[in-house]
Parts: C-alpha cells; structure tokens; sequence
C-alpha cells in the first residue's frame, strides 16, 4: 500500500509540474494568413493592433515597430528617447486586455518603450508594425506551431524536449559570446550543396498570375510566402539544371523570377517542391541584411519551408528545435 500511495504522489507531482509548465507558456494573440503570424493585441478600449511576427524583421534594444498612424489610431503619445539615439522616437507600453496582450521583455527596454514609432511602408502585410529582431530574442524560446496555427513564448525554464531533432542557428556574437546581432542564419542543402540561409518567417510573396499558376501556392489578401535566393545562385542553380522550372515574372512585390527546386534538405528531413523568388544579391551582401549575420548567407528560408513543421526558435541555445517530422 506504501508503495501505491507513494507511486500515486509522485505521479501527481509528474502531473502538476506538466500542468504548471504548460500554464507559463504565454500563448500570443494571432491569425494566421497564408504562411505568415500576425500578432493582434487589444487595447483595453477596445482597438486592435496589427503586427507580423518576423525573425528577420527590424526592431532593436528589445523593441518592435510600430507605425505612427497605428500609435494614433490607439490614442498613445509618443516620446522622444535620446537613450536609443538622438531624436529617436518611442511608443510606451498601452494597456493591453488580460485575453489579448503582449508580454513584456524580461529585461527593461530604454525609456520604458514597447516600441519605435518608425514610418514604414504600410499595407495588408505591415499593417501597424512588426514584431521583429528588436522584441523576439528578448524570450529565451518561441515556439511556432504551423500545424495547429498557435504562436507562443516559453517559460523562462523551457528546455529542449529530448529526442527532438535539433538545427544550429548562428548569431553574431562578441568576445565574450554575447549576441550582437538578432538575425538567425540556417543552413540548407541543395543538390548537395550547403547553402546558409537567414531564417525569416517574414518572408513574402506577392505572385503575379504566372507565379501563382506555376506554385499554386496559398494567398490572402494577394500575399503568401516563400524563401528568398541570391540572383548569382539562381543563375547557377538555372545552368546546371536548366529543367527546374523558372517563371520570368513571378513576383511583384519587385519584379523577379521564381525558380523550384524539386528537393532541398533540412535538417534531417527532404522538403519537395521548394520554390524560391529571386533577390539581388546585394539584399544579403555586406551592404545588406549580411552585415547584420554571423556569415554569408544566400537568401532566406521562409515559411514556405517552415510551416512544414512545429518548431521552437531558441535564442538562447542558438538553435531550431522541430517537434514534429514535417507534415
């Protein structure tokens, strides 16, 4: 009987403890639209806000973006913050509803700011602002449920599940191994190729009539996503397998072709059917999103790839953990 009660008890601590770690999970308000998160906070008087959640998307010193005519339409003021830089200006946080908020970084941001209040180009992909490199490496692990459509931020205690196949990410990093930078570089295979990619679940398409018909990819609102290559790679990938499938004109969030790749390797795991819009290669060079990465990278793997899986981004372990085989 001891020995009963006592196997009950410590399958109940087994239990609760789950019960517990489960419960400090904080699950982020969200629809999902073809690929993409969008984070929609609710202000306690009422007004929603619009962010897509995008790892290779701006931000800094633990903050998202925010567009001014979104701080104006919830009725924030904003401050200048001279402890970003001179003349910068900020939003600080509104109160969110208990159901539908946003959590804040654990350590303090400058001058108390959720947010820089920063004019970017506005429309149906960046509606209000971006949830980006500033605001996402403040969490120790969010976990990107494609499958099931459910964004969240892990406990503070959260720990790679065991079994689990685990990808590096590279950051850079300083002498002591401090991150200096938030955009997390991946790696890919192609025709047995390593390729070093950004990870980017904010990459976009927006295909004409001839890049939906050849992908047949999904689109709300004239949108969808894809992954990003180099035109240098393309033009390579193009000459020695001049059957892969090109579109001239596939895009036209910038006129650019679109290439399939019929097979890419990630992780452990074949991914079929892969297509790729073409970028310059001065958008990942020194002089673009590469002077922010631990290397040279070629383009960016989007959720075209990712939605794929249910994975966990841990910043501080520097890597991608997949829960699940690829769907």
């Amino acid at each position: 009987m001891k020995r009963k009660r006592a196997a009950l008890t410590a399958w109940l601590l087994i239990f609760y403890s789950s019960q517990h770690a489960r419960s400090a999970e904080i699950t982020i308000p969200t629809v999902y639209e073809a690929g993409h998160f969008f984070a929609v906070p609710v202000t306690a008087q009422g007004q929603t806000l619009r962010f897509v959640v995008d790892t290779g998307g701006g931000g800094g010193a633990g903050l998202m973006l925010i567009t001014p005519e979104a701080a104006e339409k919830i009725y924030a003021p904003t401050y200048r913050c001279d402890d970003i830089a001179t003349g910068r200006m900020i939003m600080k946080w509104p109160e969110f509803t208990d159901a539908a908020g946003l959590p804040h970084p654990p350590l303090q941001t400058p001058c108390n700011a959720m947010a820089l209040v920063v004019p970017i180009k506005t429309g149906r992909f960046v509606e209000d602002g971006i949830i980006g490199g500033g605001y996402l490496p403040q969490f120790r692990a969010w976990h990107f449920n494609y499958p099931d459509r459910r964004l969240s931020v892990e406990d503070a205690d959260w720990k790679i599940p065991y079994g689990k196949t685990v990808i590096p990410l590279g950051f850079p990093k300083n002498a002591q191994g401090i991150h200096t930078g938030p955009f997390p570089s991946v790696e890919m295979q192609v025709d047995g190729h390593t390729i070093a990619m950004l990870l980017d679940t904010g990459a976009t398409a927006m295909q004409t009539a001839a890049g939906l018909k050849a992908t047949g990819a999904p689109q709300m609102h004239g949108q969808g996503t894809t992954s990003y290559i180099t035109t240098s790679v393309m033009n390579a990938w193009h000459k020695m397998h001049p059957d892969w499938p090109v579109v001239v004109n596939g895009d036209s969030l910038m006129p650019a072709r679109l290439i399939e790749v019929p097979q890419i390797k990630f992780g452990p795991y074949p991914i079929s059917h892969v297509w790729f819009t073409e970028r310059p290669d001065g958008n990942f060079g020194m002089h673009g999103v590469g002077q922010y990465m631990d290397r040279e990278i070629q383009g960016a793997l989007g959720a075209n790839v990712l939605s794929h899986f249910d994975m966990v981004i841990d910043y501080r372990h520097d890597c991608l953990v997949l829960l699940s085989k690829p769907i």
